[in-house]
């Protein structure tokens, strides 16, 4: 099975975005292209095809990892800030593990057996169906302090 490693990249960025923060998204973008980068280049140069299929999939696991960090940090930030209510965040978080888990049951059947990284990037992409509720207040907020 391929890592899907541009789908974790591509939410990366559209994660930070939402945050609201503009000095911490830029860096963070060109940090995360340069690392994609190199990590491609110096894998098709320097390691055998199973090694550069387990450095693709811990890459791809960090990623997906930060991103996930990345969503339950701005929703408790928006909580904090009371910008969301606790009702809110509660649907949001239910929301988002009935949609992994119907995801998961529903596209992968018991005897297909995925990895890991699959249930993972599963996790990311309904993550970020959710994370607007979070993020938009967030940005507003963010941007109205200026």
């Amino acid at each position: 099975m391929p890592v899907k490693l541009p789908a974790v990249t591509e939410y990366f960025p559209g994660l930070l975005g939402l945050s609201g923060r503009v000095r911490i998204v830029l860096p963070s973008i060109f940090i995360v292209a340069a690392l994609i980068i190199a990590e491609v280049t110096l894998s098709q140069l320097l390691l055998m095809p199973d090694s550069r299929h387990l450095v693709d999939v811990s890459f791809a696991t960090t990623l997906g990892g930060l991103v996930l960090l990345g969503a339950g940090w701005a929703i408790i930030a928006a909580r904090r800030r009371q910008l969301i209510s606790r009702f809110v965040e509660w649907t949001a978080v239910s929301t988002w593990i009935v949609a992994t888990i119907a995801t998961c049951v529903i596209r992968f059947p018991w005897s297909a057996e995925p990895w890991g990284l699959t249930y993972l990037l599963v996790a990311v992409v309904t993550a970020l169906a959710v994370l607007p509720i979070a993020t938009m207040p967030l940005a507003v907020c963010l941007n109205r302090h200026r």
